[in-house]
């Protein structure tokens, strides 16, 4: 209620607070998947209204959210790429073109080796499957991206990772909400 709040590019914010506070609300507000009540939101200026999770993604907002959402029978470049395959003319999913940008997000972000391309959404472990939450998120054309309590199924190491990439986020000119109801 009454929240004011910017977050430039290249600036990480966090918002930290109990549970029930809100925190996640904001979020699914500003990735479409709640209406905004009364206010307002500005994406570089300019007012959006996000009325669906495609418009704010399109926009360039990405949420990567607690729980990650993994199909379970399709492999990790399927996952990422869910929705958005890569076509060739004729309408073709283009397998090459997917596996290679993949590949290339993997190595770019620091988790090549901690999963396989064509390893299925079924035997990832929990932090495999932030990973695939993760490089769905910043596959393209994003500009914000809000972290939802990323560290709750996390080791210290893997939470390390994470804020290695956070921080080289900002340095990209990222915006970043980071959210939590801990800190270490």
């Amino acid at each position: 209620s009454g929240l004011s709040m910017t977050v430039a590019r290249g600036e990480i914010v966090a918002f930290v607070g109990e549970n029930g506070a809100g925190k996640s609300t904001l979020l699914k507000i500003l990735s479409g998947d709640y209406e905004l009540d009364e206010g307002s939101v500005l994406l570089d200026g300019a007012e959006v209204s996000h009325a669906s999770p495609l418009e704010a993604r399109h926009a360039g907002f990405r949420l990567v959210r607690q729980e990650p959402e993994i199909v379970p029978d399709i492999s990790v470049a399927e996952n990422i790429f869910i929705g958005e395959y890569p076509r060739r003319s004729g309408g073709r999913v283009n397998f090459p073109l997917m596996r290679q940008t993949v590949t290339d997000m993997l190595k770019r972000y620091g988790f090549y080796g901690l999963v396989s391309i064509d390893q299925l959404g079924r035997t990832l472990s929990p932090a495999q499957m932030h990973i695939v939450e993760i490089l769905r998120a910043l596959k393209d054309g994003v500009k914000v991206v809000a972290f939802d309590e990323p560290t709750s199924s996390l080791t210290m190491d893997e939470t390390e990772r994470l804020y290695e990439l956070i921080r080289q986020l900002k340095l990209d000119g990222l915006g970043v909400i980071y959210v939590s109801h801990r800190l270490h």
